[in-house]
Protein backbone atom coordinates (compact mmCIF):
# COMPACT_ATOMS: atom_id res chain seq x y z
CA UNK A 1 0.00 0.00 0.00
CA UNK A 2 1.66 3.71 -1.12
CA UNK A 3 0.33 6.31 1.23
CA UNK A 4 1.05 9.98 0.37
CA UNK A 5 0.78 12.38 3.91
CA UNK A 6 0.37 16.02 3.16
CA UNK A 7 1.87 18.25 5.55
CA UNK A 8 4.25 15.52 6.05
CA UNK A 9 7.07 18.19 8.29
CA UNK A 10 3.95 19.21 10.57
CA UNK A 11 3.29 17.73 14.18
CA UNK A 12 0.92 15.47 13.19
CA UNK A 13 2.51 14.75 9.62
CA UNK A 14 5.93 13.56 10.98
CA UNK A 15 3.99 11.41 13.67
CA UNK A 16 2.30 9.29 10.88
CA UNK A 17 4.79 9.12 8.73
CA UNK A 18 7.34 7.29 11.43
CA UNK A 19 4.10 5.27 12.55
CA UNK A 20 2.97 4.03 9.05
CA UNK A 21 6.93 3.38 8.20
CA UNK A 22 7.13 1.31 11.24
CA UNK A 23 4.18 -0.70 9.81
CA UNK A 24 5.66 -1.58 6.78
CA UNK A 25 3.52 0.94 4.96
CA UNK A 26 5.14 2.36 1.25
CA UNK A 27 5.06 6.13 2.73
CA UNK A 28 5.75 9.27 0.86
CA UNK A 29 4.56 13.41 1.12
CA UNK A 30 4.22 17.18 0.43
CA UNK A 31 5.48 19.97 2.67
CA UNK A 32 5.92 23.65 1.95
CA UNK A 33 7.81 24.26 4.88
CA UNK A 34 10.70 22.91 7.36
CA UNK A 35 12.90 21.89 4.72
CA UNK A 36 15.13 20.62 7.45
CA UNK A 37 12.94 18.24 8.99
CA UNK A 38 12.17 17.22 5.31
CA UNK A 39 15.46 16.43 4.95
CA UNK A 40 15.28 14.48 7.74
CA UNK A 41 12.38 12.42 6.62
CA UNK A 42 13.84 11.38 3.49
CA UNK A 43 15.92 9.32 4.89
CA UNK A 44 13.25 7.04 5.64
CA UNK A 45 10.51 8.14 2.54
CA UNK A 46 10.28 10.38 -0.49
CA UNK A 47 9.70 13.51 0.02
CA UNK A 48 8.32 16.36 -2.00
CA UNK A 49 8.07 20.21 -1.93
CA UNK A 50 5.04 21.22 -3.12
CA UNK A 51 2.13 24.27 -2.14
CA UNK A 52 -1.69 22.80 -1.99
CA UNK A 53 -3.10 25.86 -2.50
CA UNK A 54 -1.36 25.56 -6.16
CA UNK A 55 -3.55 22.85 -7.88
CA UNK A 56 -0.54 21.76 -10.59
CA UNK A 57 1.62 21.55 -8.02
CA UNK A 58 -0.54 19.24 -5.89
CA UNK A 59 -1.53 16.95 -9.77
CA UNK A 60 2.39 16.82 -10.67
CA UNK A 61 3.23 15.05 -7.38
CA UNK A 62 0.03 13.30 -7.13
CA UNK A 63 -0.03 11.94 -10.67
CA UNK A 64 3.38 10.74 -10.41
CA UNK A 65 3.45 8.88 -7.48
CA UNK A 66 -0.06 7.61 -7.87
CA UNK A 67 -0.31 6.73 -3.95
CA UNK A 68 -3.20 4.26 -2.89
CA UNK A 69 -4.39 6.51 -0.07
CA UNK A 70 -4.04 10.28 0.58
CA UNK A 71 -3.64 11.26 4.44
CA UNK A 72 -4.71 14.98 4.33
CA UNK A 73 -2.72 16.36 6.92
CA UNK A 74 -1.97 19.83 5.78
CA UNK A 75 -3.46 23.03 7.37
CA UNK A 76 -3.29 26.42 8.60
CA UNK A 77 -3.94 25.00 11.94
CA UNK A 78 -2.76 27.96 14.38
CA UNK A 79 -6.71 29.01 15.82
CA UNK A 80 -5.47 32.70 16.44
CA UNK A 81 -3.77 32.66 13.02
CA UNK A 82 -6.73 32.08 11.32
CA UNK A 83 -8.60 34.90 13.01
CA UNK A 84 -5.90 37.34 11.89
CA UNK A 85 -5.40 36.36 7.98
CA UNK A 86 -8.69 34.58 6.98
CA UNK A 87 -8.09 34.44 3.20
CA UNK A 88 -4.53 32.64 3.84
CA UNK A 89 -6.82 30.45 6.20
CA UNK A 90 -9.55 30.22 3.71
CA UNK A 91 -6.87 29.41 0.79
CA UNK A 92 -4.83 26.69 2.58
CA UNK A 93 -7.49 24.72 4.62
CA UNK A 94 -10.87 25.22 1.83
CA UNK A 95 -9.26 26.28 -1.45
CA UNK A 96 -5.84 23.78 -0.55
CA UNK A 97 -8.34 21.10 0.22
CA UNK A 98 -10.31 21.16 -2.63
CA UNK A 99 -7.22 21.01 -5.10
CA UNK A 100 -5.63 17.47 -3.47
CA UNK A 101 -9.78 16.48 -3.46
CA UNK A 102 -9.77 17.24 -7.11
CA UNK A 103 -6.51 15.50 -8.06
CA UNK A 104 -7.39 12.49 -5.91
CA UNK A 105 -10.89 11.93 -7.36
CA UNK A 106 -9.01 11.57 -10.84
CA UNK A 107 -6.38 9.47 -9.64
CA UNK A 108 -9.31 7.45 -8.25
CA UNK A 109 -7.24 7.12 -4.48
CA UNK A 110 -8.86 6.73 -0.57
CA UNK A 111 -8.70 9.80 0.96
CA UNK A 112 -8.41 10.61 4.80
CA UNK A 113 -9.17 14.16 5.63
CA UNK A 114 -7.26 15.32 8.90
CA UNK A 115 -10.19 17.79 10.87
CA UNK A 116 -10.73 19.13 14.25
CA UNK A 117 -12.78 19.05 17.67
CA UNK A 118 -13.50 22.77 16.72
CA UNK A 119 -16.25 22.42 13.91
CA UNK A 120 -17.71 21.83 17.43
CA UNK A 121 -19.14 25.16 19.70
CA UNK A 122 -17.62 22.65 23.03
CA UNK A 123 -20.88 23.99 25.06
CA UNK A 124 -21.86 20.35 25.19
CA UNK A 125 -18.85 17.97 25.13
CA UNK A 126 -18.52 14.59 25.01
CA UNK A 127 -19.45 15.05 20.89
CA UNK A 128 -20.11 12.03 18.88
CA UNK A 129 -19.95 11.96 15.07
CA UNK A 130 -23.62 12.45 14.58
CA UNK A 131 -23.68 16.02 16.44
CA UNK A 132 -24.42 18.60 14.25
CA UNK A 133 -20.94 21.09 14.30
CA UNK A 134 -21.24 24.60 14.93
CA UNK A 135 -18.01 25.88 15.03
CA UNK A 136 -17.51 29.38 16.68
CA UNK A 137 -14.11 30.43 15.48
CA UNK A 138 -12.58 30.83 11.65
CA UNK A 139 -10.49 27.99 12.00
CA UNK A 140 -13.20 25.28 12.78
CA UNK A 141 -15.30 26.60 10.06
CA UNK A 142 -12.85 26.30 7.34
CA UNK A 143 -11.99 23.04 8.46
CA UNK A 144 -15.56 21.81 8.38
CA UNK A 145 -15.99 23.71 4.54
CA UNK A 146 -13.03 21.58 4.11
CA UNK A 147 -15.37 18.59 5.43
CA UNK A 148 -17.88 19.67 2.91
CA UNK A 149 -15.90 19.27 -0.01
CA UNK A 150 -14.85 15.94 1.01
CA UNK A 151 -18.26 14.84 2.15
CA UNK A 152 -19.89 15.96 -1.70
CA UNK A 153 -17.22 15.00 -3.96
CA UNK A 154 -15.85 11.87 -3.19
CA UNK A 155 -17.12 8.61 -1.69
CA UNK A 156 -14.11 6.66 -0.35
CA UNK A 157 -13.03 8.56 1.94
CA UNK A 158 -12.76 8.93 5.82
CA UNK A 159 -13.14 12.16 7.85
CA UNK A 160 -11.01 11.99 10.88
CA UNK A 161 -11.81 14.88 13.64
CA UNK A 162 -8.39 15.02 16.34
CA UNK A 163 -7.99 17.32 19.30
CA UNK A 164 -5.20 18.53 20.50
CA UNK A 165 -2.58 16.31 18.68
CA UNK A 166 0.87 16.16 20.51
CA UNK A 167 3.55 13.81 20.24
CA UNK A 168 7.66 13.75 18.91
CA UNK A 169 8.58 16.47 16.54
CA UNK A 170 12.49 17.93 15.74
CA UNK A 171 10.84 21.31 16.10
CA UNK A 172 8.91 21.19 19.73
CA UNK A 173 5.75 22.07 17.62
CA UNK A 174 2.31 21.69 19.70
CA UNK A 175 1.38 23.00 23.02
CA UNK A 176 2.41 20.17 24.77
CA UNK A 177 6.02 19.84 23.84
CA UNK A 178 6.36 24.01 24.13
CA UNK A 179 5.08 23.66 27.59
CA UNK A 180 7.89 21.17 28.26
CA UNK A 181 10.03 23.45 26.87
CA UNK A 182 9.30 26.67 28.76
CA UNK A 183 8.95 24.41 31.92
CA UNK A 184 12.66 23.15 31.26
CA UNK A 185 13.77 26.73 31.13
CA UNK A 186 11.95 27.37 34.47
CA UNK A 187 9.33 29.63 32.93
CA UNK A 188 6.01 30.92 34.80
CA UNK A 189 2.94 29.46 32.63
CA UNK A 190 -0.47 31.00 33.11
CA UNK A 191 -3.13 28.42 31.93
CA UNK A 192 -6.53 28.46 31.74
CA UNK A 193 -9.30 26.27 33.58
CA UNK A 194 -12.19 26.91 30.99
CA UNK A 195 -11.66 24.83 27.92
CA UNK A 196 -11.24 21.22 28.29
CA UNK A 197 -9.25 18.91 25.34
CA UNK A 198 -8.82 15.27 25.00
CA UNK A 199 -4.97 15.57 24.04
CA UNK A 200 -3.95 12.81 21.34
CA UNK A 201 -0.86 11.52 20.84
CA UNK A 202 0.35 11.44 16.74
CA UNK A 203 1.22 7.58 17.01
CA UNK A 204 -2.13 6.67 18.06
CA UNK A 205 -3.82 8.82 15.62
CA UNK A 206 -1.38 7.46 12.69
CA UNK A 207 -2.75 3.67 14.29
CA UNK A 208 -5.94 3.94 14.52
CA UNK A 209 -5.91 5.71 10.89
CA UNK A 210 -3.89 2.82 9.76
CA UNK A 211 -6.82 0.34 11.25
CA UNK A 212 -9.54 2.50 9.57
CA UNK A 213 -7.81 2.05 6.32
CA UNK A 214 -7.79 -1.39 6.15
CA UNK A 215 -10.94 -1.84 7.38
CA UNK A 216 -12.24 0.15 4.22
CA UNK A 217 -14.65 1.80 6.28
CA UNK A 218 -16.22 5.53 5.12
CA UNK A 219 -17.20 8.39 6.95
CA UNK A 220 -16.58 10.42 9.88
CA UNK A 221 -14.69 9.34 12.88
CA UNK A 222 -13.86 10.53 15.89
CA UNK A 223 -10.28 9.76 16.72
CA UNK A 224 -9.36 11.42 20.20
CA UNK A 225 -7.86 10.10 23.63
CA UNK A 226 -9.54 9.37 26.51
CA UNK A 227 -8.78 11.79 29.28
CA UNK A 228 -10.89 15.10 29.11
CA UNK A 229 -8.07 17.95 31.16
CA UNK A 230 -8.29 21.20 31.05
CA UNK A 231 -4.92 23.57 30.04
CA UNK A 232 -3.94 23.99 33.18
CA UNK A 233 -4.55 20.40 34.80
CA UNK A 234 -2.17 19.87 31.04
CA UNK A 235 0.14 21.86 32.53
CA UNK A 236 0.14 20.33 36.55
CA UNK A 237 0.15 16.63 35.07
CA UNK A 238 3.49 17.85 32.63
CA UNK A 239 5.31 19.60 35.48
CA UNK A 240 4.47 16.65 37.78
CA UNK A 241 5.28 13.56 35.51
CA UNK A 242 8.26 14.97 34.43
CA UNK A 243 9.60 16.42 38.16
CA UNK A 244 9.29 20.05 36.95
CA UNK A 245 8.12 22.80 39.25
CA UNK A 246 4.34 22.80 39.58
CA UNK A 247 4.61 25.92 40.90
CA UNK A 248 5.18 27.43 37.71
CA UNK A 249 1.99 26.33 36.75
CA UNK A 250 -0.84 29.44 37.44
CA UNK A 251 -4.27 30.43 36.20
CA UNK A 252 -4.88 32.33 33.68
CA UNK A 253 -7.79 34.32 33.30
CA UNK A 254 -7.24 35.09 29.57
CA UNK A 255 -8.03 32.45 26.67
CA UNK A 256 -4.28 32.04 24.08
CA UNK A 257 -5.26 29.93 21.58
CA UNK A 258 -2.25 27.12 19.88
Amino acid sequence: MRVLITGITGLLGYGLTKTLVENGVEVSGIYKENKTVADELSALVNVYLADITKQSEVKYVLTRIKPDVVIHAAAFASVDGCELFKSLAWEINVNGTQHVVNVVKEIGAKFVYVSTDYVFDGETGGYTEDDKPNPLNYYGLTKLEGEKIVAENLTDYIIARVSLVYGEHPQRKGIINRIIFDLKKGKRLYLVSDQFLTPTYSVDIGNILLELINRKVTGIYHVAGSTCLSRYDIGKMIARVLEFDTSLISLSLIHISE
